[in-house]
């Protein structure tokens, strides 16, 4: 299955790949299904659980680290008199 969103790691802007990565989380999520073991085979999401719980750990970091950019710049504004 080739993903939509995944392409969100080249995008520069922080929260426009926030934006985009939320996204990307949505469809893996959407590709989670209970395991099935029937007639001697068996049906296990197992890697896609591993890879949203990497990118929920990425999309942790970028969350922090766009909420640092926007304090930054507040205290930046404030510090010049903005209102």
């Amino acid at each position: 299955m080739a993903y939509v969103y995944s392409d969100y790691i080249t995008i520069t802007d922080t929260l426009a790949r926030e934006t985009r990565l939320r996204l990307h989380i949505q469809e893996v999520s959407a590709l989670i299904t209970p395991d099935v073991a029937k007639g001697g085979s068996s049906k296990s999401s197992g890697s896609v659980m591993a890879l949203r719980t990497e990118l929920l750990a990425e999309l942790k970091s970028l969350v922090a680290t766009n909420a640092a950019k926007r304090s930054a710049r507040s205290s930046h504004a404030n510090f010049n008199g903005a209102r």
